[in-house]
């Protein structure tokens, strides 16, 4: 049997009345309070791996070239928390060793080292 329209006012003060068919009456409590719980950021990306050898001499040659200079690669290898690429450079006026290094971790250029110009012939 459904509840008399005054009983049904009564309960929607404490109480969410929806009438769903007109002989169902359902009848939710209400709720007290609505707490807002802010969301977790998600967790930081995992770090990459360090740098590779291959790696370190393909930048090595990208800064060669970006630079202007043909370079042969000499040797790479790791010292520390960096990579030393060494290679014999040559562009016009200028020949010589050169040493570019990078952070492994951040890939970073650290520090480059270049040719000098070449020495005037001796007398």
């Amino acid at each position: 049997m459904i509840a008399p329209l005054a009983a049904l006012s009564s309960l929607a003060v404490a109480a969410t009345v929806v009438v769903t068919h007109p002989r169902t009456v359902v009848v939710a409590p209400r709720p007290r309070a609505v707490v807002v719980v802010p969301a977790r950021p998600p967790p930081p990306p995992p770090a990459p791996p360090p740098m590779s050898r291959r790696e370190a001499v393909e930048r090595g040659y990208g800064w060669c070239g970006g630079s202007g200079y043909a370079c042969v690669l000499v040797e790479a290898h790791p010292r520390g928390t960096v990579w030393d690429v060494h290679f014999r450079a040559s562009r016009p006026g200028v020949t010589g060793p050169l040493r570019v290094t990078f952070d492994r971790q951040t890939r970073a250029l650290v520090e480059a080292v270049e040719p000098g110009p070449r020495a005037p012939p001796a007398r």
